[in-house]
């Protein structure tokens, strides 16, 4: 393991990105899937609505998951 990916105190360089990589997929997939009625009967208008509160709460549970300025250690 280099430098760039573990630092001498333990910690990981890229420990945030590591989380977002891992959960991403699962979180959009969930949220995704909580909307897709919805989606499906909605209008345009609605959609657009929909598409960016979906967005929002991706967003939001990502950082939940993967906190910036966190300090990831290898486990």
């Amino acid at each position: 393991m280099g430098r760039r990916e573990r630092l001498a105190s333990g910690l990981l360089a890229d420990g945030r990105r590591r989380v977002l990589d891992a959960t991403r997929g699962r979180i959009e997939r969930d949220i995704r899937g909580r909307y897709a009625k919805a989606l499906s009967e909605a209008g345009w208008l609605r959609r657009v609505v929909l598409h960016f509160r979906i967005r929002a709460e991706i967003r939001e549970k990502l950082e939940k998951a993967a906190p910036r300025g966190g300090l990831y250690l290898k486990g």
